[in-house]
């Protein structure tokens, strides 16, 4: 069966990539929402160039003492010995000259920043439509010098902590950037700056998502992460399906082609019931490819599959809003009411 599956995927990839005329990013937009009345003010505080200002270890100590709350969540200021040990690692960051070269080139890309303020803000908006509760987290920027023996950071890419967000800013220079994240290349590739806020939103996606705690089968994964990526799409109208997913154009193509195909190998493996973590990890966790079906079929499949059900539920359900939706901890409900078969792009 694997076998028939990968074949089944090389001729309709080869297929694709001789006759598709229509790309993946040219889907329509979800509706969006009028947000004009709402008003939301995003702060973003460049931790990285006060840091990188101080000239010796005792402006280093001041500059730690003016960020409290970004000092703990950040560095878990309270758990190191002393203070002196994090600010003699901190000085370490901004006295290597080879550091500070590839600082001013982070600095020169991102610039002032308004850019990602905006999209901040524009999202937000959204968020805060949807959910008129919701308050938006200061967003902190920082250099965590990558691949230098800087050891200062658990977390040196992104971080969301409670009401705070924390940019590693080097990790989202693009494909294109001479030192590329310390991550496989296909999780590498999804870092560039127009990820920076969607990687925010999935982030902050888990508090508006409701769950069956006793629900341990693979389809509550799968409903789970859809969702998380529904609420990314809806605060994102026009945000394209590759940085959505992390997937190429070409992997994309692929899946909407093998729709069908995808959900009859669900079905036939019985795997979406299944509560076995080895099992469910191949369709839901980050790989290169999902092992079960074949190379050709990206990882976390099942997590596209996922989002699929999630926005055809909602399709049928118009009378429902987006935390209706969200809320909603039936997975097996979700999945029925949706009526999805492996037929969002194809029909049967």
């Amino acid at each position: 069966m694997k076998y028939r599956l990968e074949l089944y995927f090389t001729f309709l990839l080869l297929f694709l990539c001789l006759f598709a005329c229509d790309s993946p990013e040219n889907e329509a937009c979800l509706p969006d929402v009028n947000t004009d009345n709402i008003d939301v003010q995003v702060k973003i505080v460049r931790t990285d160039s006060s840091l990188f200002a101080c000239n010796s270890k005792e402006e280093v100590a001041r500059w730690l003492n003016q960020y409290p709350e970004f000092a703990e969540q950040y560095f878990l200021r309270s758990r190191w010995p002393s203070d002196s040990l994090l600010v003699e690692e901190l000085y370490k960051l901004i006295d290597t000259p080879s550091l500070d070269s590839v600082y001013q080139e982070v600095q020169a890309a991102y610039g002032n920043m308004q850019w990602l303020k905006k999209e901040f803000e524009d999202a937000f908006k959204r968020v805060k439509y949807h959910f008129p509760n919701f308050t938006p987290p200061v967003i902190y920027t920082f250099f965590t010098g990558y691949g230098s023996g800087a050891t200062v950071t658990r977390t040196p890419d992104l971080m969301v902590s409670g009401n705070m967000v924390v940019v590693g800013m080097e990790f989202f220079m693009g494909p294109n950037y001479r030192f590329q994240p310390p991550y496989p290349l296909y999780i590498a590739r999804r870092y560039h700056k127009g990820s920076i806020v969607p990687f925010v939103l999935q982030m902050i996606a888990p508090r508006f998502i409701g769950e069956d705690p006793e629900d341990k089968s693979m389809l509550a994964d799968m409903i789970f992460y859809g969702k998380a990526f529904y609420f990314v799409k809806n605060m994102l109208p026009c945000l394209p399906d590759s940085t959505l997913f992390g997937y190429t154009e070409k992997q994309l193509l692929t899946l909407q082609a093998n729709e069908q195909a995808i959900w009859r190998h669900y079905i036939d493996k019985n795997v979406l019931y299944e509560t076995s973590h080895l099992v469910k990890k191949d369709y839901v966790d980050p790989a290169p490819f999902c092992y079960p079906i074949g190379k050709d079929c990206p990882g976390e499949v099942g997590r596209w599959s996922g989002y699929l059900i999630v926005r055809r539920y909602h399709e049928r359900h118009p009378e429902l809003t987006l935390k209706d939706i969200l809320a909603e901890t039936d997975a097996k409900k979700i999945l029925r009411e949706s009526k999805y078969k492996g037929n969002y792009y194809t029909t049967d």
